[in-house]
């Protein structure tokens, strides 16, 4: 594919673990490696979420308390083809063990009106359709069945920086998560010297002191919250257990609004600096 993407077909590509891409459909490179997206994909539409409710007695109907979002399932066939049937085992082969279950890969699609998002897979299952000896023919039909951990999809992840080049320790940085309905838990960088305390959507958290040659990696995800920093050396250390006791990152930033993020720090320098960024997330690849 040379020049700007085509306007009137969707690309479907498959990105392995280790980089390597199979592209599915959209001319004109679906197929050039043997093999094609078929019929009917299912799953790449939208997120699976469920509605919670809780009822007590003499209530009329039931009340909604949240939802549940278990892990997504693509289901999709694909056509392997080859010159000779040797050929053809070895592209099944190939094709089979470029998508793993040990380590996820990326399901990739492209329309003009969406842009590209992506969803990290694995392999559920791998299945050919045989009707017959695929031999003679030297193609077949496969059933495969992914697996997303996470079933919302990606777009570009949003990002800002701030640097305290005026020496004012003094500034914010604006993260926006898109306008789908789903909050998401940014993360941040933050680069020494200083004390760095950050302010936003009703979280205020102050930081250990970070030398000149150090970064922090802030990540506040309430599933595997980290504060871990780095310097010049390689040399890393966990920064929990240097905060004040008690401190929680509770809130996450919310959906369909540009948060402001207020930087402080003390004792810095003009390289000291703030890089945030949040992932935009969709139901649905495409």
């Amino acid at each position: 594919m040379t020049g700007l993407l085509p306007l009137d077909q969707m690309l479907v590509w498959y990105m392995s673990p280790d980089g390597q891409i199979v592209h599915l459909s959209g001319e004109p490179l679906a197929g050039a490696q043997g093999v094609w997206l078929g019929p009917d994909p299912d799953g790449l539409g939208s997120a699976e979420v469920e509605s919670l409710f809780e009822a007590a007695a003499r209530q009329a109907g039931e009340t909604w308390i949240g939802n549940k979002m278990g892990h997504g399932t693509i289901d999709l066939q694909l056509y392997v083809e080859a010159e000779s049937a040797d050929a053809f085992r070895r592209r099944w082969l190939w094709l089979s063990n470029l998508i793993e279950r040990r380590r996820p890969g990326w399901l990739l699609a492209y329309t003009s009106a969406t842009g590209w998002r992506w969803l990290a897979v694995r392999k559920e299952s791998f299945k050919p359709a045989l009707g017959r000896d695929p031999g003679p023919r030297n193609w077949a039909l496969f059933d495969l069945l992914l697996i997303a951990e996470s079933p919302l999809a990606r777009e570009a992840d949003d990002t800002d920086e701030w640097s305290n080049a005026a020496g004012s320790g003094r500034g914010d940085l604006y993260l926006y998560p898109g306008d789908s309905e789903w909050p998401a838990w940014p993360q941040f960088v933050l680069r020494g010297p200083g004390r760095f305390r950050l302010r936003w959507a009703g979280n205020d958290v102050e930081f250990p002191m970070l030398q000149a040659d150090e970064w922090a990696l802030v990540n506040t995800d309430e599933a595997r919250p980290t504060i871990r920093s780095r310097d010049a050396r390689g040399a890393d250390r966990n920064l929990w257990p240097d905060m004040k006791p008690g401190t929680k990152i509770e809130h996450p930033l919310p959906p369909r609004e540009v948060s402001r993020v207020d930087v402080k720090v003390t004792g810095g320098s003009s390289q000291s600096s703030a890089w945030g960024t949040v992932a935009v997330q969709r139901e649905g690849l495409v």
